[in-house]
């Protein structure tokens, strides 16, 4: 529903007409009214039976009152401290706001029945502005700054060169040359300069910023984490050697795992981390072997851009090891015509160089089952670029992947082989530049296979939010990039930077305890590796329905919100319309009679009483047309059993039968979610 702002009350009722003054105890005998019965018996009694009409001068004095509080509301106005009322009512209430007695200050109540008065010092009360202006004076501090006290509204003083004086009006903090600041002065002139946006990461990242952490002085941090020296026993199997490519492409690595550490979070045998290192070719090439069984894997290094400079690229050749030669490599990165694709016959130029601006690039490259992905992403910025390459290429099968450059233009150069299909890139940082279903194995006993799908831009050092999308009856972890009606949603959400994850969780597991399990084992792997908000986003659709709240319900999973796509959740109609055979196989029972029994717990709608609803988010999209799962009889009733226990459910009247591409609203999707 839809609530705008009323009108305002420019005038309280009666302001110049025939009111009295509403007494605190209503007078029988006289018949005027009052605050503790307001118009008492007498004035409801028939005049021939004794009775004594009510006044309108009451009638004006009660409106007049209420209208004058709200006008003085509505005008922005917040009541003061006023102790007689506190006695009366027992104390202020915890959350409570006053006015302090200069007319600006705000206290905030935090004790209940509190009847101390915040003017003169008293308990129990905060004041608003002075919290506010802590965090600023510390944040200021941060960056090297010492905000005095006062303002340019109320004046203040300037003593050394470091001291910034806080405009109120903008809340930015100036500094500006020694001396007294009269009120009322307008720090836009008079020698002033604007401190607000000097904040201490800039400091860190730029020229330096190595000193203000005792480290060496004028240099950056970067500079210095770059130019870390690892032993050799630091580094993991495949990277480069102090003494090996890395010299002769003049960078030095940081390994961003161990390969111990990688083998273990890849969870199967048939992850290979990184090939052996066995040498490298000329000056301008460092190679390593994939092996014999790879068949996929994914590359990716930091790549310089400058307008002019040749070949910076990274890829692979399906030849043999030793091969020296930049034509025999399939390669991306950039030329002199800007981002290009090298096939070994001729250089795609996927960006023009006149698009491209100078810098350092995140730049990646997959191969899979015979496809290639590539991407480029600009350091320090979340503005990511993907392509497919259209073309047929050979596997990665006894051969080498690396990376070349005319000189010191690629750094950071990592990869990962597989012979599983399953090249899995976060492992090592990389991919994050790559929105596309990334699958890994979980750990669970089920092994039970999971789509990740990161949005453009994606940073590890960044709490992104997590959607889990729960697939319909015999869907896949692949529904959302097979079908356009899911894809739709996917996109969605990783435009608006959601990591998207959805488990291939049991195919027609209706909610049944093993889908519950495989469910959350999912997103306890990918919350152990990826860095994601605890309370996930569901996005259930049909069956999903039932595995999602169940997962809720039943596994414990506190969501942030759910949005439905013409869910299942009454378990008992699904069996008796349609899927008595799916629910008995996933129940492990036969025969109606036994239903109650097997299915005890696990009917989201039928098995809970309205409070384990209570605070429960839903927006859901469901047509009447729906004859697989009835709106009538699964979402209207889930809506009246969920906000009957506190809950809230919105529902959108979508159209056409089960699966019209009408229930499948993106954007819808996103901004229900912005909120919650």
């Amino acid at each position: 529903m839809s609530v705008s702002e009323p009108g305002k009350i420019i005038t309280p009722w009666a302001e110049s007409g025939l009111k009295s003054p509403i007494l605190p105890a209503a007078n029988p005998a006289t018949g005027r009214a009052g605050f503790d019965q307001g118009f008492s018996a007498i004035n409801m009694t028939a005049k021939e039976a004794g009775g004594i009409p009510p006044f309108g001068q009451d009638f004006n004095g009660i409106f007049f009152q209420i209208t004058e509080i709200l006008r003085y509301m509505q005008a922005g106005g917040r009541p003061t401290f006023d102790a007689a009322l506190a006695t009366a009512i027992g104390g202020y209430p915890k959350g409570a706001l006053v006015l302090g007695s200069d007319g600006v200050s705000v206290y905030t109540n935090i004790v209940d029945s509190n009847i101390s008065n915040p003017n003169s010092g008293g308990s129990g009360w905060a004041r608003s502005d002075l919290m506010l202006r802590e965090a600023l004076r510390r944040s200021y501090a941060e960056a090297g700054y010492n905000l005095v006290d006062g303002s340019f509204e109320a004046g203040g003083t300037l003593v050394n060169a470091n001291d910034v004086l806080l405009q109120g009006r903008t809340g930015k903090g100036f500094s500006g040359p020694a001396g007294a600041v009269q009120a009322g002065t307008n720090p836009a002139s008079g020698g002033f300069v604007d401190r607000s946006g000097e904040l201490l990461r800039n400091q860190l990242t730029g020229a330096g910023g190595a000193e203000i952490v005792g480290t060496a002085s004028g240099e950056s941090i970067q500079s210095n984490i770059d130019n870390i020296s690892l032993s050799s026993k630091d580094k993991p199997k495949g990277f480069a050697k102090e003494d090996g490519g890395s010299t002769a492409l003049g960078v030095n690595y940081i390994p961003t795992m161990k390969k111990e550490d990688a083998s273990s979070v890849s969870g199967t045998a048939g992850f290979n981390p990184a090939g052996e290192f066995t040498g490298d070719g000329s000056q301008n090439l460092a190679a390593w072997s994939l092996g014999n069984e790879a068949n996929s894997f994914t590359c990716q290094g930091r790549i310089y851009f400058s307008a002019g400079v040749d070949n910076a690229l990274i890829g692979y050749n399906s030849e043999s090891f030793g091969i020296t030669d930049l034509n025999t490599f399939y390669s991306v990165g950039f030329s002199s015509v800007g981002f290009v694709f090298n096939d070994k016959v001729e250089l795609e130029a996927l960006i023009p160089a006149s698009l491209i601006v100078e810098g350092w690039y995140e730049v990646s490259m997959v191969y899979n089952s015979g496809l290639i992905f590539c991407s480029l992403c600009q350091a320090g910025t979340t503005k990511a670029k993907t392509f497919t390459i259209n073309k047929t290429l050979p596997a990665p099968k006894n051969a080498q992947i690396g990376a070349f450059s005319a000189g010191d233009y690629v750094k950071d150069f990592r990869f990962s082989s597989s012979d599983s299909g399953n090249p899995w890139t976060p492992a090592f940082g990389g991919g994050r530049c790559i929105p596309l279903p990334i699958t890994v194995p979980a750990t669970n006993q089920s092994g039970v296979l999971i789509s990740v799908h990161l949005p453009a831009g994606y940073d590890p050092r960044i709490t992104h939010r997590l959607a889990v999308y729960c697939h319909g009856s015999g869907g896949t972890n692949t529904d959302l990039w097979d079908y356009p009606n899911e894809n739709s949603i996917l996109t969605s959400l990783l435009a608006a930077g959601y990591v998207v994850m959805t488990a291939n969780y049991e195919a027609t597991g209706w909610g049944n305890q093993l889908s519950i399990s495989q469910n959350i084992a999912a997103m306890q792997y990918i919350k152990d590796r990826y860095n994601v908000f605890n309370k996930p986003y569901l996005v259930v659709q049909s069956m999903g329905g039932m595995v999602g709240l169940n997962t809720v319900l039943v596994g414990g999973i506190t969501p942030s919100a759910i949005v439905g796509i013409y869910p299942a959740s009454n378990l008992l109609w699904q069996y008796q319309n349609g899927f008595e055979v799916a629910i008995e196989g996933a129940y492990g029972f036969s025969g109606a009679a036994n239903f109650e029994t097997a299915t005890a717990g696990y009917d989201a709608l039928n098995d809970n009483a309205p409070r384990s609803f209570a605070g429960l988010k839903m927006k859901i999209w469901h047509s009447y047309q729906d004859t697989v799962v009835s709106r009538a009889d699964n979402t209207d009733l889930l809506k009246t059993k969920v906000e009957s226990g506190g809950g809230l459910v919105d529902v959108v009247t979508s159209s056409g039968e089960h699966g019209d591409q009408s229930s499948f609203d993106g954007s819808g999707i996103v901004e229900f979610f912005i909120d919650k």
